[in-house]
Order: structure tokens, then C-alpha cells, then sequence
């Protein structure tokens, strides 16, 4: 049970079984004359519980409580998809309108506009909903008898729309496999985006010679998934198919000359396998160049690093001649001697050979 009280402030507010609903908004209205004004309320829900408590309750019993229009918005899966949903109830004229905005993230090889077309054709054939497009939107409505229930309308909807939505989608994808193929492909890593444009040109290409087709690559796993459509579903795959192979096949090989200069569909065709090879021959030209800089960079550190052995090395005999019990750490800079203090004496020159003599041994000192 709900009702609406106003508390000290003098706002009101929706109370769902004696607790106060705080995910409900109320905005207050004042019809009739000035000496007998009656409060009408407009409410909004952000919490779909709340919003379907409020919808169970009988349409006289909402207009007896002067409930104007109740609102609320959602996201609903319907199908395999999240949809924003917005819901107007109007005790009024006992009229429920609903909403349903774009799919998230939706990746199909169909349009959004053909699920929307599906939709309005199936419900229109039900003379108690009104359904028509709005841009992306798709509003549908429908007026209540007055012993029907607004929740009970809103699950039937949405438990509708769930199923026409599903059986759409099912039917559009097996209409689309039966009348397409894909091929996978694992590139090496820094050629992928020379041959991805090289395998969508195959659909201009298959234009060019009569063929209207679409075609789509994704990404899965690391690799990439190439589709291929006919636009003409009587158009027989085994064909499209062998041109891919050959198309495929040609781009191994740098093309002859062509003599007819009319002969555009092979120019094109040229000038995509050129620009192919351009592309690899410059990716491995980029790569040949990085293997010979790293290599520089090793040689330029196995020299700095034999320079300070020697120096380190020098620096340390000077000091032995001199008959000092030191050990350098750092050649020129520091180096470290013994340390006695009272009955103790810690010999940190034999303690930074030693560490010196673990950490720059050989395989050969192991054995």
C-alpha cells in the first residue's frame, strides 16, 4: 500500500507500506478555484520496486489519491541487449506509454532500424496498442480498462517486447550466417593493419567486377575475423569464395604491367597490392632498423662497462701499492677502507670484494 504525506516542510512525499520510498520524487500541482484547490501529484521513481508497488494499485485508488502521471526509467534486457526504458503512467485516461531508446554497444551486421521496423509491423497487428517510431526511440501505448492493472500491463510489455526482440534477433542472425562466410587470419604483430586494408578492399573489389557485397572484420582473441556478405542472398558463396582465394593469392606476388590503360577494376586492384607491398616493405625497413639500434645500445653498454672495470681495476692496484687496505667502489669518485672502533674491526674493502668477486663471477669461476 502507498500514500503520499507531507511532512513539515510542507512537501510530500511517497510512503510504500508506512517507510518512505527514497528513490521517489513528487511534484505538486493546484487545480480548482482558489477557495477549494486541489492537490494533484506527478511522482517519479528511480527504483523499479518502488514503481511497481505504486503500479499495483488499482487505477480508481491512484485517482483517488490525485496521482496525476507517475514516471520511471530503466535499463531492461531485452533480447541479449541492455535498453533505456521510460514508462509514463496516467491514471487519467487509464494510459500507459513506453519508451524503448537504443540498444547498448549493439554489434550486429543488420541495423537497429530493422529490429525497430519489426517491432511497429508486430505490434501494430494488436488494435489495443498504438506503436510508432520517434527517431531511434520506439514509443508504444496503451490504454487500460479500468479493473486492469498498470504493472500488469508494464510486465506484459516488457516480457513481449523480450520475446519479439529475441526471436528477431535469432532469425536475423541465421538469415545472415546462412548467406555469409568468415575466414580467420593471425597476422604478425605490426603487419595487421596493412593486410586488414587490404581484405577490405575485397568488397570494392568484388563490386567492381558485379558482385554487391558488404564485409566486416573483427577482432576476436588476437586474431581477426573476416565476414563476407552478398547483398543478393541468391548469390552463390562457393564463387565469392574462390575470388577470396585468388585475391589473397595475388597479393603474394608483385603484378605484371598492365597494357589497358581502361582496364580500371585491374588498375585498382594493382594499386591496392602495391600499396601492400609498400606497407611491409616499410614495416620490416622499421623493424631492421630497430634491431641494428638495439644492438648499437648493447655494444655501447659492454664498452662502458669493460671502461669502468678497467678503471676500477687500476684505480685498485694504485691503492694496494700504496699499502692502504681499501676497495672502489666507484673509479675516481669512492672507495671504501677498514673501520675500527674500539676492540671491533669490520674489514668493509675484503666484505665489497667479496660481493664484488659473487656478483661479476663467471660460468667458468662456478666449476
Amino acid at each position: 500500500m502507498f500514500d503520499i504525506r507531507k511532512e513539515i516542510d510542507g512537501r510530500p512525499r511517497v510512503y510504500i507500506d508506512g517507510k518512505l520510498s527514497a528513490g521517489s520524487f513528487v511534484k505538486e500541482k493546484a487545480r480548482g478555484r482558489r477557495s477549494r484547490k486541489i492537490p494533484f501529484y506527478q511522482l517519479s521513481f528511480v527504483l523499479k520496486e518502488d514503481f511497481l508497488s505504486v503500479a499495483r494499485q488499482p487505477i480508481k485508488n491512484l485517482k483517488r489519491q490525485h496521482v496525476e502521471k507517475i514516471d520511471f526509467e530503466n535499463v531492461e534486457k531485452l533480447g541479449s541487449y541492455q535498453f533505456n526504458v521510460n514508462v509514463t503512467l496516467i491514471p487519467g485516461p487509464s494510459l500507459l506509454s513506453l519508451t524503448l531508446g537504443g540498444a547498448k554497444s549493439w554489434n550486429e551486421d543488420f541495423s537497429f532500424t530493422d529490429l525497430q521496423d519489426e517491432l511497429l509491423t508486430s505490434f501494430r497487428m494488436d488494435s489495443s496498442i498504438k506503436a510508432y517510431a520517434l527517431g531511434a526511440k520506439t514509443i508504444i501505448q496503451v490504454e487500460l480498462e479500468e479493473q486492469r492493472l498498470f504493472s500488469e500491463v508494464f510486465l506484459n510489455i516488457t516480457s513481449e517486447l523480450d520475446n519479439r526482440i529475441g526471436q528477431f534477433l535469432r532469425q536475423a542472425r541465421r538469415r545472415d550466417s546462412e548467406n555469409a562466410f568468415s575466414v580467420t587470419f593471425d597476422f604478425p604483430r605490426g603487419v595487421s593493419t596493412a593486410c586488414e586494408r587490404y581484405l577490405m578492399y575485397f568488397a570494392d573489389f568484388l563490386t567492381e567486377i558485379g558482385i554487391e557485397a558488404t564485409s566486416d572484420i573483427k577482432h576476436e582473441a588476437g586474431k581477426v575475423l573476416f565476414t563476407v556478405m552478398p547483398s543478393n542472398p541468391n548469390q552463390a558463396l562457393y564463387g565469392i569464395k574462390e575470388a577470396l582465394e585468388i585475391y589473397l593469392e595475388t597479393a603474394k606476388y608483385p603484378i605484371a604491367v598492365i597494357t589497358d590503360e581502361n582496364d580500371i577494376v585491374s588498375l585498382k586492384w594493382k594499386n591496392a597490392v602495391e600499396a601492400l607491398h609498400a606497407e611491409l616493405s616499410l614495416t620490416q625497413r622499421a623493424l631492421q632498423i630497430r634491431t641494428r639500434e638495439v644492438r648499437l645500445l648493447e655494444q655501447a653498454l659492454e664498452h662502458q662497462y669493460d671502461r669502468a672495470a678497467k678503471m676500477a681495476n687500476e684505480e685498485q692496484n694504485s691503492l694496494n701499492q700504496k699499502g692502504t687496505n681499501t676497495e672502489v667502489i666507484i673509479p675516481g669518485i669512492l672507495s671504501v677502507k677498514e673501520f675500527e672502533k674500539g676492540p671491533i674491526q669490520v674489514d668493509i674493502p675484503n666484505i665489497v670484494r667479496r660481493i664484488k668477486k659473487y656478483v661479476f663471477r663467471t660460468p667458468s669461476d662456478d666449476q
